[in-house]
């Protein structure tokens, strides 16, 4: 961690006018640095990330992905030939759909979240679709419409279903 240093940086308008497009204000990362002393700058916490995940899979060698991880990585981390920009294509990087939280997801602990969330935001994800905790807030609503409890806990169904319950 002491061989990194992220920085908030905004985009310069004449760094779109270089592209010969108006891409001020889109989101975007740059990395750069000798041995031991990496910079990543970027628009956003997130876009750093996905910066410091580049880093790390192209010059580092490290990987990390859904099925696992490689972490080995020297004492003193590798310096970047050539200061590397990137900028987003799109503005909402989503990731999910309705489904997705049913079957097991709805009985994953934090373990699972947690690594979760940085797999996505390594990989450029800024927004996540979760349903998890949306059965509460119907219980509550409809309560306050003269529902009574065991009515909703008949109507409401349980965490695997809810993806398919109001299609």
């Amino acid at each position: 961690h002491q061989q990194v240093t992220f920085r908030t940086v905004r985009p310069r308008v004449e760094e779109a006018d270089q592209k010969g497009a108006n891409d001020s204000g889109r989101d975007f990362y740059r990395v750069f640095g000798p041995a031991g002393r990496i910079v990543v700058e970027g628009t956003t916490p997130a876009v750093q990330l996905a910066g410091f995940h580049w880093y790390l899979r192209h010059v580092a060698h490290a990987h990390f992905s859904w099925s696992g991880a490689q972490t080995d990585l020297p004492a003193r981390l590798p310096g970047v030939r050539t200061p590397i920009s990137k900028t987003a294509n799109v503005a909402h990087r989503f990731v999910f759909n309705d489904t997705n939280d049913g079957y097991t997801g709805p009985y994953n602990g934090w373990d699972y979240w947690e690594r979760e969330i940085d797999i996505l935001a390594l990989h450029g994800y800024n927004e996540v679709l979760v349903y998890a905790g949306a059965d509460a807030v119907y219980h509550r609503v409809f309560q306050q419409h003269g529902y009574t409890d065991a009515e909703l806990r008949q109507w409401v169904p349980g965490p695997a279903h809810q993806p398919w319950w109001l299609v």
